[in-house]
């Protein structure tokens, strides 16, 4: 059952964010720890997650989906191989204040103000003087994660064109 819930109607198969098969997996124990709730009840660690946290102690990927309701469960873990970065799980936004020289275009750049502690997308087309505008920082490894994972090679998915 996947517990992804990124896009309705969308089917992520098992190691979707490799770039190809040619990849090394390894089987571990995956803690319940690690796992997020589905909602339901249910906690499941997403694909892509790193294993077995996010920090210099990474090893790899987790290669599926992988339910720990019911505890600790054996597990694939992607520990060499290419995966396409922006396809990852998200783990964490944080939003940096983006430095303009007035001349931008706040929306076409996708910005976004701060409402009490709220961010929300930008309505202004022209630079609002003494507004602070921000940009969405998303992580999806850490860079020391990223560091630690010697076997793994992370790329951008290539643009598609006709």
């Amino acid at each position: 059952m996947s517990y992804i819930e990124n896009k309705e109607g969308y089917v992520f198969n098992a190691g979707y964010f490799l770039a190809h098969e040619e990849c090394e997996r390894k089987t571990y124990e995956i803690p319940s720890s690690m796992g997020v709730d589905a909602g339901d009840g249910a906690k499941y660690v997403p694909a892509g997650t790193p294993f077995p946290s996010d920090d210099a102690n990474a090893i790899g990927l987790v290669y599926e989906d992988t339910d720990v309701s019911v505890g600790n469960v054996a597990g694939s873990i992607v520990t060499k191989g290419t995966v396409y970065n922006g396809r990852l799980p998200i783990t964490d936004i944080d939003y940096d204040e983006a430095t303009l020289v007035g001349t931008e275009n706040p929306k076409a750049l996708g910005l976004y103000e701060k409402d009490d502690d709220v961010y929300v997308l930008t309505e202004d087309t022209t630079v609002v003087e003494d507004k602070d505008y921000y940009e969405k920082v998303v992580t999806r490894v850490s860079a020391t994660a990223k560091s630690a994972m010697t076997g793994i090679k992370f790329i951008d998915e290539p643009a598609v064109t006709r």
